[in-house]
């Protein structure tokens, strides 16, 4: 390899969060019906106005081509509106910016297998890479995969070639291409990278790839999310990066938006985890301490979830909230419980019980809070 300096390498060239980068393939994956449409299409909108509309940062603006293979024109035209209507995008922002296929204005199929085996469409993909030319594209999303192509998508060579022939568009246009493909049943548990339908060709191409997972009610119970904020709840987990404690996942929702038509349509939209000291006042802080110290049947409350009934947390569970979405969950009162631990707010001591007849550990306040707010 010839000598190179670093500071003359070429940086990559993202235009999105961390998903969108030109010359690259990405891939959003997801079960039916979470909002991965949605949530692409205000990407895409964020990317054709310059505008954080998902408070992810854009870091180039340009103009964007937005295909989805399975929905009719009209109907991506509702979405759109909704969009438009609850981020106030308007059409002079978009126009000349924002380019929009259909199922039944594009047809891709970009190879097919035949009796003489797998046949590139190259004709095709000249055709694409023009169309990107011409109209400066400097994102293209695609919606799904597997409406791209006629090749077996178990297949890792099939599916290899048509990624190699979307990854050459990319590097003769310099856009980024965002792909978004399905995920195979789970079973009920949360879907990973692992969980992408088909071959694994797709994913080991991508530079960045993501998977959208439904919140579970149990799941927005252990976060303190109400019953309405879980509604339409989904999270957007990195696949090629390392997971993520819920708590620092992203998250997204999808509104009802109603149009003057009288459609109400879902648009993807922004949502953050209810604050872990929303209504740990100073009074709260010090009412849930002295309930600690009075202990519960004659003992102390334990650090140790599994002591179950003496555990100190569900002190904080059980606590009365003057706003009942303050109410803590018990996933929420450890990391409660951890803090006040660490900042000596909390102690273990040894004590005599008198009901055991021996020493044992428990816990007690350590002191009481000033005018600090928690």
């Amino acid at each position: 390899v010839a000598q190179f300096s670093e500071a003359d390498l070429p940086k990559r060239r993202w235009i999105y969060g961390n998903h969108y980068c030109r010359g690259f393939v990405s891939v959003t994956a997801s079960a039916g019906g979470i909002g991965k449409t949605s949530l692409t299409m205000v990407e895409a909108l964020a990317v054709a106005t310059g505008r954080p509309l998902l408070g992810e940062k854009v870091h180039e603006q340009c103009n964007v081509w937005f295909i989805c293979l399975e929905d009719p024109m009209d109907e991506l035209k509702l979405r759109l509106a909704a969009i438009m209507r609850e981020y106030g995008v308007t059409h002079d922002e978009i126009k000349g910016r924002f380019f929009m296929d259909a199922e039944d204005t594009i047809n891709i199929t970009l190879a097919a297998e035949t009796r003489d085996g797998l046949v590139e469409n190259t004709p095709l993909a000249n055709a694409i890479r023009d169309k990107i030319i011409e109209n400066q594209i400097g994102l293209v999303i695609s919606d799904p995969f597997i409406s791209m192509h006629a090749v077996n998508e178990n297949s890792n060579p099939s599916i290899q070639a048509v990624v190699a022939m979307v990854r050459k568009v990319t590097r003769e246009t310099s856009c980024a291409f965002g792909m978004i493909h399905h995920i195979r049943k789970t079973g009920g548990e949360d879907a990973t990278i692992d969980s992408v339908r088909g071959a694994g060709a797709l994913i080991g191409a991508a530079r960045s790839a993501r998977v959208l997972n439904k919140v579970s009610k149990e799941d927005a119970a252990d976060l303190g999310i109400n019953e309405i904020d879980a509604m339409g709840l989904f999270r957007v987990d990195e696949g090629k990066g390392n997971l993520r404690p819920l708590e620092a996942a992203v998250y997204r929702r999808m509104k009802s938006v109603k149009l003057d038509n009288g459609e109400s349509i879902g648009v993807a939209v922004t949502y953050a985890l209810p604050d872990l000291w929303d209504g740990m006042t100073t009074r709260v802080v010090n009412a849930i301490l002295t309930e600690i110290d009075k202990g519960v049947d004659g003992e102390r409350y334990s650090i140790r979830p599994q002591d179950k009934a003496r555990w100190v947390g569900s002190v904080i569970v059980g606590y009365s909230f003057a706003d009942p979405d303050h109410k803590k969950s018990a996933r929420q009162a450890k990391q409660i419980i951890a803090e006040w631990m660490e900042k000596d707010l909390l102690e273990e001591v040894t004590y005599r019980s008198e009901g055991q007849r021996k020493d044992r550990m428990g816990v007690q306040a350590a002191g009481r809070v000033g005018e600090q707010d928690f």
